[in-house]
């Protein structure tokens, strides 16, 4: 983008003018974003201003916010060339972003500013490569734009700080689960070994541990309400469970090798099947074994 023509500005959206309107032969016009640049009435000057502080703040990308202050400070003092050094925690120069040469700041009149984010030092712009000296209305209004990327920054540094804290709270919250869902697969195997005389064989498939609190209870109730029932079936050398969640279903079944002579407390585990939307089936595998199948939906 290039300086734009001596004088005072004039702001307006983009939509406006009529393409096919005249403009007279020394006047020039330049896009910054959405809007237009050019030299017009004196009242035009704050609209301008108002428009380039909004586009500043629609974007809380640091690179952007720094790219569009450097570029909309350039169109509203008719400087050439800018240079925007952001500074470090030991006061060192680091990220630069330019606009036109840099190495011309020095010819001709030049500005020089500070970007302040909470009270400390973040940056400092540099303007130059104009004929005629700053006045102090452009030190004011460059001063509005270096202001409102320095809130811009704040308000993306917040919301980065924020999202990071969700994620750390999320984070935590699934070590928490697993922890839980841990320390209860350890229990329900100590509790199918004391009714079954062996350890059963446990399978956990799909998020298990994000499962809601409330259907992780009920789980594990049906899971010992299965394990009791299959205690009573005479010669089960093996018992196999496996708890799947990878679909919309959370799917217990619960596999033996033994003879099942009744139905006990399968009455309970059926009602609890039922009472959350889901089924309960039972049916043989193998010359004499059973599999229980507790099926209810995950919401």
């Amino acid at each position: 983008m290039q300086g734009v023509a001596r004088g005072r500005h004039r702001a307006e959206d983009v939509g406006a003018p009529d393409p096919a309107t005249r403009r007279g032969p020394g006047e020039q016009r330049f896009a910054v974003d959405d809007t237009l640049v050019r030299p017009g009435r004196r009242g035009g000057e704050s609209t301008l201003l108002a428009l380039a502080v909004r586009a500043i703040g629609e974007d809380l990308d640091v690179e952007e916010v720094l790219r569009r202050t450097v570029e909309l400070s350039c169109a509203i003092t008719g400087a050439e060339h800018a240079m925007l050094g952001m500074t470090d925690d030991d006061g060192d120069v680091g990220a630069v972003v330019t606009h036109g040469d840099p190495a011309q700041l020095e010819h001709g009149h030049s500005l020089s500013l500070p970007l302040q984010v909470d009270g400390r030092l973040f940056a400092t712009l540099h303007l130059g490569g104009r004929a005629r000296p700053f006045a102090g209305y452009d030190t004011q209004r460059v001063g509005v734009l270096l202001g409102a990327a320095g809130t811009a920054i704040r308000h993306g540094r917040a919301r980065e700080a924020y999202a990071a804290g969700q994620v750390a709270r999320e984070r935590a919250r699934v070590a928490d689960a697993l922890r839980e869902l841990d320390q209860a697969a350890r229990e329900i195997v100590e509790q199918g070994t004391a009714a079954l005389g062996f350890a059963p064989q446990l399978r956990l498939s799909g998020a298990v541990a994000l499962l809601p609190v409330g259907l992780r209870a009920e789980l594990l109730s049906a899971l010992g309400e299965a394990l009791a029932g299959l205690g009573r079936h005479p010669g089960a050398r093996s018992v196999s469970v496996e708890v799947d969640t990878s679909g919309r279903w959370l799917l217990l079944t619960v596999t033996d090798d033994g003879a099942r002579r009744s139905t006990a407390g399968a009455g309970e585990l059926r009602a609890r099947a039922e009472r959350l939307g889901g089924v309960l089936r039972l049916v043989s595998v193998g010359p004499v074994g059973t599999r229980l199948s507790w099926i209810v939906p995950i919401r």
